[in-house]
């Protein structure tokens, strides 16, 4: 079975970005729009990895990774955002559990190669020599 993400933005934008980037390189991709979605959708399936959007709000960002926490402390969580919030927030970032930060510009080709590395990191992607699935360079 392929390893599941799930994406947590409002953006529809972006989370089709991701759904097509991470199924192109062998993960079973998921999107929802909010946090209580997410929050529903972790009833019914465990992802092993969250990528969440870091904006106010009861279940947004810290927030939610805090929720998700009180109740699974494996799942592993990048949060998308605007990086200068990064340095403001490292504290809660940590505190929270959170495995990454990563900025929400997608023209920069570290975003998407943080989320390969945090899956590698952890065991649920193997590391491969450098090589293309899709578009994606992995």
């Amino acid at each position: 079975m392929l390893d599941r993400v799930l994406t947590v933005d409002e953006d529809v934008k972006v989370r089709d970005f991701l759904y097509e980037v991470l199924s192109e390189a062998g993960f079973r991709a998921l999107t929802v729009p909010t946090g209580s979605e997410a929050l529903e959708r972790l009833k019914k399936e465990r992802p092993s990895l969250m990528i969440i959007e870091d904006i106010p709000g009861e279940f947004s960002g810290i927030p939610l990774a805090k929720k998700i926490r009180s109740f699974d402390k494996d799942i592993k969580i990048i949060m998308l955002g605007v990086s200068p919030r990064q340095e403001a927030l490292s504290d809660q970032i940590e505190e929270a559990g959170i495995n990454a930060y990563l900025s929400k510009d997608f023209q920069d080709p570290a975003a998407i190669k943080t989320i390969f590395t945090v899956l590698r990191q952890e065991g649920i992607m193997k590391p491969p020599t450098e090589k293309r699935r899709g578009r994606v360079l992995i």
